[in-house]
């Protein structure tokens, strides 16, 4: 059921998802429709993990939480002190 609701969202009447958006959802994919922060951090903003070595600015947490909400992502529950568990709501 998460495959056929994350494909609708991609291939959906929208079609104009962002880049967040798009990264969140290839995430949830290749995760089986649950994701820590942190793995949505690295699918969204690869070149600032990876590359630069950096953590996160809170701007640009919070873009991804609000990319997260927008795709109808929920947090299930907290994991550590900065770390949440993911998922897709399935209808």
């Amino acid at each position: 059921m998460t495959e056929i609701r994350i494909f609708t969202l991609i291939e959906g009447p929208k079609g104009r998802l962002g880049r967040l958006q798009r990264g969140c959802l290839y995430c949830f994919t290749a995760q089986n429709g649950e994701a820590r922060s942190s793995e949505l951090q690295s699918w969204c903003r690869p070149r600032t993990v990876h590359l630069d070595g950096r953590p996160l600015k809170r701007w640009e947490r919070e873009n991804i939480r609000r990319a997260l909400h927008s795709i109808g992502a929920v947090p299930v529950r907290r994991i550590g002190r900065h770390e949440w568990l993911w998922r897709v709501k399935t209808d």
